[in-house]
């Protein structure tokens, strides 16, 4: 497998776990949390609060033998773990700008829920929210060392002229 087929298929598995994991958090949020929420008054804007008042009315009554965590903290989790992952897909070519919007993403999150416990932002500071911060940048470091054994990209080697001779006639 060629270095740009391995780089484009190692993309492809990152964006596809992070859609993954930020539908997981979507359908958590949607189906389970309160819709004073902001993001539901986008939702009806943009004409899809039937599609999910539906789908609140089939999942919702499910909420209530859930454990808080799974409801409140686990899709802060799968929104990070997928926002590292796009930033995985995104810079996959470039480990050294890949680890600065890493680490710039991981203080944006962690930013934000210290600005929320200042009341300097909207929202609820949640420490089990950092947790799941914690255990999502564990996550991402799993999955990464996972995907990159069993797709493994081409190793750089160092770039060696060949110079092919033509045999005169």
């Amino acid at each position: 497998m060629g270095s740009h087929s391995a780089g484009l298929r190692l993309r492809s598995i990152y964006f596809f776990l992070a859609v993954i994991f930020l539908s997981a958090g979507g359908f958590i949020y949607f189906s389970f949390r309160s819709t004073d929420l902001i993001m539901f008054g986008w939702v009806d804007s943009l004409g899809l609060g039937g599609v999910f008042a539906w789908m609140r009315g089939y999942f919702n009554p499910l909420g209530k033998a859930l454990p808080s965590i799974l409801i409140y903290n686990l899709p802060d989790g799968l929104w990070f773990l997928a926002g590292a992952l796009f930033i995985r897909s995104i810079w996959l070519a470039d480990k050294k700008w890949r680890r600065v919007y890493l680490y710039l993403f991981y203080f944006a999150a962690v930013l934000e829920e210290i600005l929320q416990a200042l009341a300097v932002i909207p929202g609820t500071f949640d420490f089990l929210d950092l947790l799941a911060f914690a255990a999502a940048a564990l996550l991402d470091g799993a999955i990464s060392i996972y995907v990159n054994k069993i797709c493994p990209a081409q190793k750089k080697t160092e770039n060696h002229t060949v110079a092919f001779q033509r045999s005169g006639a």
